[in-house]
């Protein structure tokens, strides 16, 4: 499993205890409640994700979607835990969903794998439940997670509006492509996954995404505020319309980590990212 922030006792204790709630219902694969697990058919093959729908959710009213991808070796649950992602969504409002990987791990190298068969099912079958909105699909996740939202950008490009990878890695994705913003965040400390530097080289995942992008700005480097005491340093492509943007946040100290913890400021600042970068 990989190191999310350690939860505090007692917040782990509500969450499990509204996830028994919430499975305790009895309702079928495909249509479970707010923050419980569901499975859907993806061509014979049973495939679980975790869903959050805010209470007293419009289902006329077209609204956000986030997908958000665990780790290597974690689940859908942890992913939850660590993100917090669950309680900032019920005030945006916003539809959260974290998909499960076969095996513990998403496939990021292929451009047409069964994980993104599978997120291509799951977002349609959300769509005939819920008034999706098409230009405000979003992406995040964590390690091999967050590699899988550059892999789904690159192979989906017309699906997600824009992705926030946290302590991820850039898989081969092409030199060229639809521009798809993006906010990457990594500790500086990283022992697992090499932290991006703030002016980034050739190689570098945050530079050569803003170079697929079309930025022809940046970076500019810069500290991040509104940080609760977190020390961030920001690195910014630009180009000639919002969709160039490809940014870097550099947390000081931070190992494999999610930085801030659940519902932190790193999980805010990358909703409010998101947000600003609808289709």
């Amino acid at each position: 499993m990989v190191p999310l922030r350690r939860v505090a006792p007692s917040i782990l204790l509500v969450s499990l205890l509204a996830l028994g709630a919430a499975c305790a219902t009895g309702r079928g694969p495909g249509r479970a409640p707010a923050g419980a697990r569901a499975t859907l058919d993806v061509a014979g093959t049973p495939r679980t994700y975790r869903q959050h729908v805010p209470a007293g959710l419009d289902r006329a009213r077209p609204v956000a979607l986030l997908l958000v991808f665990h780790g290597a070796g974690s689940d859908a649950d942890d992913i939850a835990r660590g993100s917090g992602f669950d309680a900032l969504a019920d005030a945006v409002p916003m539809i959260v969903v974290y998909p499960e990987a076969l095996g513990g791990r998403f496939d990021v190298a292929s451009t047409d794998s069964a994980d993104l068969r599978f997120v291509d099912a799951l977002v349609a079958d959300l769509k005939g439940r819920h008034a999706i909105d098409p230009r405000r699909v979003f992406a995040s996740g964590f390690s091999n997670g967050a590699a899988f939202c550059y892999r789904l950008a690159a192979s989906r490009p017309g699906l997600v509006a824009a992705i926030a990878p946290v302590a991820g890695y850039l898989p081969p994705v092409g030199a060229t492509g639809e521009p798809v913003p993006l906010l990457h965040v990594h500790g500086s400390a990283d022992r697992r996954v090499a932290a991006p530097a703030l002016v980034g080289g050739p190689s570098d995942p945050v530079a050569t995404w803003a170079r697929r992008n079309g930025a022809t700005r940046g970076p500019t480097v810069a500290d991040v505020a509104g940080m609760d005491g977190l020390s961030v340093r920001g690195a910014t492509y630009t180009g000639s319309t919002p969709r160039a943007d490809a940014i870097l946040w550099l947390v000081d100290g931070e190992d494999h980590t999610w930085p801030g913890g659940p519902a932190g400021p790193v999980s805010r600042g990358l909703l409010d990212f998101l947000r600003a970068h609808a289709r």
